[in-house]
């Protein structure tokens, strides 16, 4: 099967826009190093956990059913403390140098 021929209509394609490397070094993204970004996401992931492990907490203890599928609240306990340990323990350790 072969594709389809495009139409013609006349007017040419712009060249693709190339940031020049002032406008790229000046960049949000840029200026954060790696080790700060993954110190985030990891405090990040810690406080999720935490969310989760005081929704379960409090579920078992009032009997409210905040997750369904989880009616007395261990799984979402357990995860939440997962997640709190993943989270603190990727953020406190040190990535080892690159060669």
């Amino acid at each position: 099967m072969t594709r389809p021929k495009r139409r013609v209509t006349g007017s040419v394609a712009s060249p693709p826009a190339v940031l020049s490397p002032a406008v790229v070094s000046t960049s949000r993204s840029a200026s954060v190093p790696p080790s700060t970004r993954r110190r985030v996401v990891a405090w990040a992931v810690s406080l999720g956990g935490a969310v989760v492990f005081i929704v379960g907490w409090v579920g078992a203890k009032t009997m409210a059913i905040a997750i369904p599928g989880d009616p007395h609240h261990m799984l979402s306990q357990v995860v939440g403390f997962g997640l709190i340990f993943l989270g603190i323990r990727i953020s406190s350790t040190k990535k080892p140098p690159k060669k």
